[in-house]
C-alpha cells in the first residue's frame, strides 16, 4: 500500500463523517507539512499517514500537539504492522490517536485503534494550525 492510497482512504472516511479536508498543509516557512488537516466547526484534527510505524512518524505527530485539537497517525492495520507496542503506548501517553486501514472481503475500513485526546489550544503556547488554512 502506498502512502497516497492510505491518505485517500482516511480522507474518504473523514468525509463520510462530514469533516472538511485540507491536504499537505504547510505550517510555516520552514515548518513541517501536515498530511491531512480535517476541520469541523471549531475543531481541527491533524492526521499523519505512513505505510509503517516509525520514530519519524511519531516525531511528526508530536510536532502538532498543542497546534490542533486532535492529532492522529494513520497506518496499515496491525496484521501488517507488528512489534510496535512501545509506539502504541507512546501515542496513548501523548494523546495521539491511531487509525488503521484494513481491507476485508474487498472492502476498505478505517478502524480507530485509539482515539486522540482533545487538546485545548492555549494561545500562548504555539500557533494553531488552523491559522495556516
Amino acid at each position: 500500500m502506498k502512502e497516497a492510497d492510505l491518505a485517500k482512504q482516511v480522507i474518504e472516511w473523514l468525509r463520510e463523517q462530514h469533516w472538511d479536508i485540507y491536504q499537505e498543509v504547510a505550517t510555516g516557512f520552514t515548518g513541517p507539512v501536515a498530511d491531512i488537516v480535517a476541520v469541523s466547526g471549531n475543531i481541527t484534527w491533524v492526521i499523519e499517514t505512513k505505510t509503517s510505524m516509525s520514530l519519524a512518524l511519531l516525531e511528526q505527530a508530536t510536532a502538532y500537539l498543542y497546534r490542533a485539537n486532535y492529532v492522529s497517525i494513520a497506518i496499515p492495520d496491525k496484521r501488517r504492522v507488528r512489534g510496535h507496542r512501545a509506539a502504541y503506548e507512546y501515542c496513548s501517553m501523548k494523546g495521539i490517536g491511531v487509525l488503521e486501514s484494513s481491507k476485508d472481503y474487498g472492502i476498505t475500513n478505517i478502524f480507530e485503534r485509539s482515539k486522540p485526546k482533545l487538546m485545548r489550544l492555549d494561545k500562548g503556547l504555539a500557533k494553531p494550525i488552523r491559522n495556516q488554512l
